[in-house]
C-alpha cells in the first residue's frame, strides 16, 4: 500500500481497515469524520520517514473532530451552542452518537479550526489543520478551558 499524499493515504486506511470508517449521516447525507484515521496518518507521517518521504503532500486533511476541542472553541466563543445544547452539555447530558446535534458539534468544530486556518494564512502563519487541531487539543489541557465541561457521546470513534 503506498500513497503519494496525506489524503491518498488517509484513504488507503479507510478503505482497508473497517474500525477507521468515521462515517456519520446528517439530514441523509454522508459526513466524514474519519478522526483515528487522521491521527494514525499523522503520526505514521511524523515517526515513519520511509513514508513521510514517499507523501508529497501532507497539508490536505482536516483537523479531527474530536470531545475537547469543541471544549475550548466554546470558551474562546469561537463556538456557540443553542440554549438546549449548552444545557444538555452543562448538566452532562450524554448525546446520542449520530445524532443532529453530535454530528453539527464535530461539523462545526472542524470548519471553525478552517476558519482559524484561513485567518492565520492572511496573517502570514502557515499552520495546517491538524497542526492547529494538535495546538488547540494541547489547550484543553490547560485548567482554564475546563470552566466548561465537553460533550458526552459514546462511541469508539473519538
Amino acid at each position: 500500500m503506498s500513497a503519494n499524499s496525506d489524503i491518498e493515504l488517509l484513504n488507503n486506511i479507510v478503505n482497508h481497515f473497517s474500525n477507521f470508517k468515521d462515517i456519520s449521516l446528517y439530514k441523509g447525507r454522508e459526513v466524514y469524520f474519519f478522526k483515528r484515521a487522521i491521527l494514525l496518518v499523522e503520526d505514521l507521517l511524523l515517526n515513519i520517514n520511509s513514508i513521510s518521504k514517499s507523501v508529497k503532500n501532507d497539508d490536505d486533511m482536516t483537523g479531527c473532530a474530536d470531545y475537547k476541542i469543541p471544549q475550548v472553541l466554546r470558551h474562546l466563543g469561537i463556538l456557540e451552542y443553542s440554549d438546549d445544547l449548552a444545557n444538555l452539555i452543562d448538566e452532562s447530558q450524554e448525546i446520542q452518537h449520530d445524532s443532529e446535534m453530535e454530528v453539527e458539534i464535530r461539523a462545526n468544530m472542524i470548519y471553525a479550526i478552517e476558519l482559524i486556518k484561513e485567518k492565520l494564512h492572511q496573517n502570514g502563519v502557515d499552520m495546517n489543520s491538524v497542526q492547529i487541531d494538535n495546538a488547540l487539543w494541547l489547550l484543553s489541557k490547560n485548567k482554564v478551558f475546563k470552566d466548561k465541561p465537553h460533550h458526552l457521546t459514546r462511541t469508539i470513534y473519538y
